[in-house]
């Protein structure tokens, strides 16, 4: 069962857990230091006592057993608190009877040179504090049962005064007050982390709910006065054996004694003043709701006083149109008067004869016995009275309704009949309950958004924000609320506020980017949401800090800059370069190819194979410079996109390709290809490209058969070149679209490598995308995507 866990509603779960998590880490800070024999974690200064190994290993299980408390997992809590439970009994009766159990150091060697009485055992008050946790956190996690909170509650603030009295002890360097005659002390670290404890406990406890004992407003005063007297007492021990062992016999003054009649005045006054408190809020709050009522009863009233006087000529017409319940009766409630309205309200018929009905029947028997009670003796002293109760129909459910009563008298003041008018409300109610689920609904995500909030009256002055923006501007809460906005915005064009508040009002909505400064100078960039809010008459503002993405949004830009400005150069080298390599290479051909023509007869075979194979070099050298040119200023020298007829780009495509298509005999057929928005001599490239590749890679016994298609797809044209050839391991699909990337030699399938990876380069520069379908020994298909968009896509420079 998980509704056991009573959650203080007034405090976030996030601070208790908080305060579970730091009673854990402490523990294991104060395990590490004995570990690695840190005095500084264990003893925090060399002349205080040491928190043993023990004390921080309860603690490491108090704190996990209080985060699972709070993850409402109660057989996870229940076990690990009984374990530091069972630590602490032992360690007390280890005082008790002067027996030992071995536990004191059964985990880690006492080895701290700070004297101590009992090496490596936890002090008494220490052991007693972890049995008064151990025992708060099982009764929070056990079933209801009378005062459960409130025993619960008295530990918790027993484990705050035994800390209390320790610390104080350390302030005023009373040793006796953090230890017991003769026992270990209490650490002063120790002491911090019971008092965190005791008060974190407190707060898991539900004030505003009702258990099996009651409202716990009733027994808050007296955690309190345990708190009190517990450091009273603690510290009248501790005085007063101070005294002892000092020899001080001067009693016409003693200090003990002055401290437990002071502590037992303030006990006695923090219980006082708590209740007085309790009392004043609850008056409050009662004057508060009765004046809420009265305004609604006083505006039922004079709602209808004014209908009856306004309509008082056209009274039978005005009662039989109407929808509310209009009713007279005698003195003793028998109807002798129920309109239209009123019948079809309660399920009567317009023949039913009303003289047997009286008023109680119109009514639950309680809410009956409530209006003869008190409405009818307030209509006999003041002539009316007004509330809201429930009306009993014949069929269905009860309706809560609205009622007045009016006592009509003669002239000379007897009473004569009643006059009753009662109004269906279930529309308010439901008008009211949506009210309230929105509110709840705003304070929800006031509490929990992490960015900034404002509310904002129509005068500019924030009425309303949260922690969220006091943390991102530095600003505490009473100075953010009731400030103009004016403070924290900083306002470039009053014109462009006035622009923004006229969006606001007109489309309800409105989101921009604005500046805003710090309490510490520092500029914010801010990203503003706001909405018209009509129920409050104000705008909701939601801010969020954006200083670190607009920091990144610029920095961006500047490598977008300095990306392009690089590869700008690093295609202006490539091309200087290539176009200063083809001069030499094509001198190196021309006289090569001139020694041959002269001197051929005079050289013998392996001479005219060099000179074939240096011809040769320096040819396929020169092509591939230009490849690597025309790779290289695909997207900077490309043409503006313009409609493309990729029918007549097939069609130029064959001309380079002539003579290679005579020598393979091979066939090709295209389909109807559309128009695209494209650069057309690229596309011509590209489609030159394919068909190369698709003939070069033919089977020489196979069918040399060539296919161009294209279909239509979601945002594009998806074009495909089929062939008959050798085909491609799939392992290889990738591979070949990179440049210089051959899966053949040279001597086999000619080319510089550069073929594939230029038309995924075009098609990319298109916006598109490139890929291979192939099965070795049946042939592939290149199949590439052109999208529809003109604009966005067409890059230059």
């Amino acid at each position: 069962m998980r509704a056991r866990y009573p959650l203080n509603s007034r405090i976030s779960q996030p601070l208790q857990l908080s305060a579970f998590i730091f009673i854990v880490v402490a523990g294991l800070l104060v395990m590490t230091g004995w570990s690695i024999h840190d005095p500084a974690l264990i003893q925090i200064n060399p002349s205080f006592v040491p928190m043993q190994f023990n004390t921080a290993l309860s603690f490491l299980l108090v704190g996990i057993a209080g985060i699972a408390l709070i993850r409402q997992q109660f057989i996870a809590a229940r076990a690990v608190a009984v374990l530091a439970g069972v630590i602490a009994l032992l360690t007390l009766l280890e005082y008790g009877t002067g027996a030992d159990f071995h536990i004191d150091q059964l985990l880690m060697q006492h080895y701290i040179t700070t004297q101590t009485p009992y090496p490596g055992r936890m002090a008494a008050n220490t052991a007693a504090s972890f049995i008064l946790a151990v025992t708060s956190l099982l009764l929070l996690t056990a079933p209801p049962f009378p005062y459960r909170l409130a025993i619960s509650a008295i530990a918790a603030a027993l484990i705050a005064g035994l800390s209390t009295s320790s610390l104080i002890g350390y302030a005023i360097d009373l040793e006796a007050a953090h230890g017991w005659h003769g026992m270990s002390h209490m650490a002063v670290h120790t002491a911090f982390c019971f008092f965190v404890l005791g008060a974190t406990l407190l707060l898991c406890i539900r004030q505003p709910e009702q258990d099996h004992d009651g409202n716990s407003e009733r027994w808050l005063p007296a955690s309190l006065a345990v708190i009190a007297m517990s450091i009273t007492l603690e510290l009248y021990r501790a005085m007063a054996a101070h005294t002892l062992q000092a020899h001080e016999t001067d009693s016409s003054f003693n200090p003990a004694t002055v401290i437990l009649l002071f502590g037992t005045l303030m006990s006695i006054a923090v219980v006082v003043a708590v209740r007085a408190s309790q009392l004043a809020n609850r008056r409050l709050r009662l004057q508060q709701q009765l004046s809420l009522q009265l305004d609604l009863s006083n505006q039922t009233l004079e709602h209808n006083l004014q209908s009856r006087i306004a309509e008082a000529m056209r009274l039978e017409m005005v009662l039989n149109t109407t929808t509310d319940y209009v009713s007279m009766t005698d003195l003793s409630g028998n109807l002798l008067y129920l309109n239209a309205g009123g019948r079809k309200l309660i399920g009567l018929d317009e023949q039913r004869d009303i003289s047997t009905l009286n008023m109680a029947d119109m009514h639950p028997p309680a809410q009956s016995a409530l209006i003869l009670d008190e409405g009818m003796t307030c209509l006999m002293a003041q002539g009316i009275w007004s509330g809201e109760t429930l009306l009993h129909p014949r069929h269905g459910d009860d309706i809560p309704v609205s009622k007045v009563m009016m006592l009509h008298r003669d002239e000379n003041g007897a009473p004569m009949f009643i006059s009753t008018i009662i109004r269906d409300i279930r529309e308010l109610k439901a008008v009211q309950d949506d009210l309230r689920l929105e509110a709840e609904q705003y304070e929800t995500i006031k509490a929990t958004t992490r960015d900034g909030y404002w509310l904002v009256n129509m005068e500019g002055i924030i009425i309303d924000a949260n922690e969220a923006y006091a943390r991102i501007s530095g600003y505490s809460m009473d100075e953010i609320i009731g400030a103009p906005v004016q403070k924290f915005e900083i306002i470039e064009s009053p014109e462009e506020t006035a622009a923004r508040i006229d969006r606001i009002m007109t489309n309800g909505f409105d989101r921009f980017e604005t500046r805003h400064q710090a309490s510490d100078g520092r500029i914010l960039n801010m990203e503003i949401s706001a909405s018209y809010w009509p129920g409050r008459q104000g705008i909701i503002v939601f801010v969020r800090d954006i200083t670190d993405h607009v920091a990144y949004d610029s920095e961006r830009e500047k490598l977008i800059v300095s990306l392009d400005q690089s590869n700008q150069e690093l295609q202006q080298f490539a091309y200087v370069a290539s176009h200063d390599l083809q001069e030499p290479l094509r001198m190196v051909s021309s006289y090569v190819q001139l020694i041959a023509r002269r001197y051929s007869d005079k050289l013998d075979q392996d001479g005219q194979d060099f000179i074939h194979y240096a011809v040769d070099g320096a040819e396929r050298m020169q092509q591939l410079i230009q490849d690597l040119l025309l790779y290289s200023r695909v997207k900077s020298h490309g043409a503006e996109f313009q409609p493309v007829d990729m029918n007549q780009i097939f069609q130029q495509s064959l001309f380079p390709l002539e003579l290679m298509i005579r020598e393979s005999e091979a066939s090709i057929h295209c389909e109807t290809l559309p128009e695209i928005e494209a650069d057309p001599t690229q596309m011509r490239q590209l489609m030159t490209n394919l068909l190369q590749n698709a003939i070069k890679f033919s089977r020489p016994d196979g069918s040399h058969q060539i296919h161009v298609a294209a279909e239509r797809v979601e945002g594009g044209w998806q074009f495909s070149v089929r062939d008959h050839g050798i085909g491609i391991e799939k392992d290889y699909f990738d591979k070949i679209f990179v440049i210089f990337q051959r899966l053949h030699t040279r001597d086999k399938y000619p080319g510089t490598g550069i073929g594939l990876a230029l038309c995924q380069r075009i098609v990319t520069r298109h916006g598109g995308h490139i890929r291979v379908e192939s099965e070795v020994g049946k042939g592939s298909t290149f199949i590439f995507f052109i999208p529809d968009h003109k604009e966005a896509l067409n890059e230059h420079g």
